[in-house]
């Protein structure tokens, strides 16, 4: 039986050929060591500018947005964030890091190839980009990072995690698809950003309490918002980390300026989590200065600091309460996971199913609009982890052309989302898919009362072709008009 995932939500990759696809990687990393002190000159490429497509060279069916620092000079070696979001959004990824980078000087680079799905693509299209980019801009290679939402975020841990050769890793809204002991050694420092009400939450604590066990310098951040980019302030604060973990480690030259504002900046922020009764995240915040300012003279207040709250009764009881809500959403994504196998495998959905999920969804729903924001959080990232995993997992499953196992969970997701006709457009297609005209132009019919408009797709699906001729689909697509 096919067994759902909510990592399988993004992208976890397949393993059967993990040493070709490694070795490809490690391919392209080192072609870009050897190529980075002779540039290439063929493009005059503005600085302070964001590029939305530049084909590579040798590869020009690959292509990836970029930017370079208005003080970009080839005579210099620069820094270099490789960029990988989840639906190969180049520009839209780069403009996220712009700030940071400008402030800090560092080159962007986000492919506009690499996207959830087949794991070779991917590969094929990180090695193609690192290539080219090696052959074009002067880079330091000592301080190469990669950074990533979602399935992206995956990406970029995967390529530290594998060849080493990565200074570090900003990885937002996804933990690594490979946390196994095959990698002990592991070198880079690693900053987490998620938001509160991500379905990912609980997979990137985990992640980070993993690293730290393999001996990563690893910092977790969040912020009030659910599956999406940070901020370009926040990715600003991740890439002054990574600079303030440069000067740490000697590949960078201390600036002891810049390091004492950051330290004033993380304890400012701890005040205000104190004066918003945020005492959890304040006394996680408290742990990281001390450990990442620990050469501060008066680094120890910090540390009387966090002391004292830890002994307070209000931060006793948030933290029990916080503890009861990890668990309990944990075996809740169990249950879940099991009851979609189990939906899938029948194939059709009988009415003591669908009334079963459709009251779980309700409760979720109702508990979403708590005032108890621990209890409102966990509602809002398990509606979301649902959402997620019944579109991801029928996705796989239309894949290996399972229409049936795919339309049930994509019933299930038009309970989650009762008035997204996009969701409805996808049940739709895989009924079409598996040519049940029936179900197939009700559904779609739904979708366009729904607010559905896009003509050209459905004219353009493969899927509805069988139903060109068919009365009712035409009066659909005059509807669409």
């Amino acid at each position: 039986m096919f067994y759902l995932n909510y990592i399988n939500c993004y992208m976890k990759p397949n393993y059967t050929n993990r040493k070709t696809k490694f070795m490809l990687i490690v391919f392209g990393l080192m072609f870009l060591y050897k190529v980075s002190a002779n540039i290439s000159a063929d493009i005059d490429f503005g600085t302070g500018l964001v590029i939305d497509t530049v084909l590579c060279k040798h590869h020009p069916d690959y292509s990836y947005a970029m930017y370079l620092p208005s003080g970009y000079n080839a005579s210099l070696h620069w820094p270099v964030i490789y960029i990988f979001d989840p639906g190969a959004r180049g520009a839209l990824a780069v403009n996220v890091f712009k700030k940071g980078a400008e402030q800090y000087g560092y080159i962007l680079i986000c492919s506009n190839n690499s996207r959830n799905g087949d794991w070779q693509k991917i590969i094929e299209a990180v090695v193609n980009t690192i290539e080219d980019v090696g052959e074009r801009f002067s880079l330091d290679t000592s301080r190469i990072y990669t950074a990533g939402f979602s399935g992206g975020s995956r990406v970029a841990a995967y390529i530290a995690q594998t060849t080493k050769k990565i200074a570090g890793v900003i990885g937002c809204g996804a933990g690594s698809p490979a946390t196994n002991n095959q990698y002990e050694q592991l070198s880079y420092v690693y900053m987490g950003i998620v938001g509160n009400q991500d379905m990912n939450y609980q997979e990137m604590l985990k992640y980070e309490e993993v690293l730290t066990k393999k001996g990563v310098t690893a910092k977790l951040i969040t912020f009030d918002a659910g599956h999406q980019w940070p901020d370009s302030m926040m990715i600003q604060e991740a890439v002054e980390w990574i600079e303030l973990y440069a000067m740490r480690k000697g590949i960078k030259h201390p600036d002891n300026i810049f390091i004492r504002k950051l330290f004033e900046k993380q304890q400012e922020q701890i005040r205000l989590m104190e004066n918003q009764n945020d005492l959890i995240e304040a006394s996680r915040s408290l742990y990281y200065v001390l450990r990442d300012f620990s050469d501060q003279p008066d680094v120890v207040k910090c540390k009387q600091q966090k002391d004292s709250l830890e002994e307070l009764k209000d931060y006793k009881k948030a933290l029990k309460a916080w503890n009861k809500i990890r668990s309990e959403e944990l075996s809740l994504q169990a249950s879940f996971i099991n009851a979609l196998n189990n939906a899938a495998a029948l194939e059709v959905i009988p009415d003591s199913i669908s009334n079963w999920w459709k009251a779980e969804i309700s409760k979720l729903k109702i508990q979403s609009k708590s005032k108890n924001q621990n209890n409102q959080y966990e509602a809002l990232r398990l509606l979301n982890f649902l959402t997620g995993t019944c579109s991801a997992s029928a996705n796989e499953f239309v894949n290996k052309k399972s229409y049936l196992k795919a339309a049930v969970l994509l019933q299930i997701n038009t309970y989650l989302q009762p008035e997204n006709s996009n969701a409805y457009y996808a049940l739709a297609r895989v009924h079409a898919l598996n040519k049940q005209q029936e179900p197939s132009l009700r559904i779609l019919e739904k979708a366009v009362k729904l607010g559905f408009k896009n003509k050209a797709a459905v004219m353009k699906d493969p899927a509805f072709i069988f139903l060109k001729d068919n009365n009712h689909f035409k009066d659909i697509l005059t509807r669409l008009q």
